[in-house]
């Protein structure tokens, strides 16, 4: 099944109240897309979840979202690339937000991490972030706090948050690359 393929089967299989028909887009072997309906919610998204998870949000992930200071909140639905990979971005493990991406623009976002899991899942049965936590620095929560996304050793995905300076050699910033439709 192609990315593409993939992307369109989630829409339907888990957000068909959506109707959300998938722009076609390259295929990449190094990357997946991800694409973002601008109706999606994380809360949404964390519904469709089907495997054990777990939040550390009190008023529910939406609700705690500083969407002002979300990377690409004000462009509507989009595409983004993200390296294959199980764990962040080698390069970004150890390294804290504010140090490797401050004004929140390199960064996977919490809604695009949580769709990523999703694809994963779908795709394979198996999880991202394995041995690491991926720091979701494109979104932050409204007291400032990074948004974060790991599998913990009991087997449920969940989420949490940290600081902005914040760093541990067991986390770590996945980059994204927005693309046009």
């Amino acid at each position: 099944m192609t990315n593409h393929e993939l992307m369109q089967s989630i829409y339907d299989k888990h957000f068909a109240s959506l109707n959300v028909s998938v722009p076609a887009f390259a295929e990449d072997p190094d990357k997946v897309a991800i694409y973002v309906d601008r109706r999606l919610t994380c809360n949404k998204i964390y519904g469709a979840w089907s495997f054990p998870k777990w939040k550390s949000m009190e008023y529910g992930i939406d609700a705690e979202l500083d969407m002002v200071r979300e990377a690409r909140s004000g462009i509507g639905s989009y595409l983004v690339r993200v390296l294959k990979g199980i764990e962040p971005d080698k390069k970004f493990l150890g390294k804290s937000t504010c140090t490797v991406d401050p004004d929140g623009t390199l960064g996977i976002t919490l809604r695009e991490r949580m769709l990523l899991e999703l694809i994963r899942f779908e795709a394979t049965g198996k999880h991202l972030d394995v041995r690491s936590v991926t720091l979701c620095s494109g979104s932050r929560f409204l007291g400032g706090y990074v948004p974060s996304v790991c599998l913990r050793n009991h087997g449920g995905v969940g989420m949490r948050w940290y600081g902005i300076d914040n760093s541990h050699d067991r986390r770590g910033v996945r980059s994204v690359v927005l693309e046009t439709l």
